[in-house]
């Protein structure tokens, strides 16, 4: 057993107002039988987020706001979050509930049981059934979850195969992995990088299954428009080809 003291959260956060004051309240729910940090960066959100998590710090110490005035970005918000934690393990997840937060314990676990990493999956056994959401859901996202198990199907065949989800942006990381390794990218392909990275060199990682939840208020910040999936979709296979020719150099 690796004993876990301490567990750092990582929230990287824009225009979340509506979502990150319950958010926090449940993650910490999850999180009592561990000391813990709720670091919140936050791109100067124009809905005004960053004013309920300083709120929120008045409240709990355990909470931190970076508010960032003059940079904006997911894997740069993540990099300046992770360089501020003092935990033995680190932990993101999106802020709109789609990423499950019960499964918090279960990701500290894993690292307590000796795995470097332990990164949720929507397809491994138990996670998602079928290849579209509902049919409910708008068509735009439901084209989204096609192409996003798509992309990780492709991404499993070139990189390898023992990872199932290239794109999930929910697990825990044991914390001195950072002591050698920067998060990179633009968006989501900073997770197939480090997820790569894993992989490839030698660290113990398992996936736990989940399902990702519809969100309930709001906007997405991936499902916008076609043009934008193509756009992102173009950056992740310049993340792919330059991992296969160059093996994450």
């Amino acid at each position: 057993m690796n004993q876990i003291n301490k567990v750092s959260v990582v929230l990287a956060t824009y225009d979340e107002r509506e979502n990150i004051r319950k958010l926090i309240e449940k993650i910490v729910s999850f999180l009592t039988p561990w000391e813990y940090e709720i670091i919140v960066v936050d791109d100067d959100s124009p809905d005004g987020t960053w004013e309920v998590i300083e709120e929120m710090t008045r409240e709990d110490p355990h909470i931190q706001l970076v508010r960032r005035m003059h940079e904006k970005g997911l894997t740069s918000a993540l990099n300046e979050g992770i360089s501020r934690t003092t935990g033995d393990a680190v932990i993101w997840m999106d802020c709109d509930f789609q990423h499950p937060i019960r499964l918090i314990p279960s990701l500290i676990a894993g690292i307590e049981a000796g795995y470097d990493v332990v990164a949720t999956s929507r397809y491994t056994e138990g996670g998602e059934k079928g290849w579209f959401g509902i049919p409910a859901q708008p068509s735009i996202v439901r084209v989204h979850k096609f192409l996003a198990r798509l992309l990780s199907r492709f991404t499993t065949f070139i990189l390898h195969p023992k990872v199932t989800d290239w794109s999930s942006g929910y697990l825990a990381v044991r914390r001195n992995i950072f002591d050698h390794y920067k998060l990179k990218g633009d968006y989501g392909e900073y997770y197939i990088r480090l997820m790569y990275h894993v992989a490839s060199r030698g660290y113990r990682f398992k996936e736990l299954p989940y399902e990702l939840k519809i969100r309930m208020r709001g906007y997405s910040k991936t499902t916008k428009t076609y043009v934008s999936f193509f756009l992102r979709g173009i950056k992740y296979m310049i993340a792919i080809a330059e991992l296969k020719l160059f093996k994450g150099r």
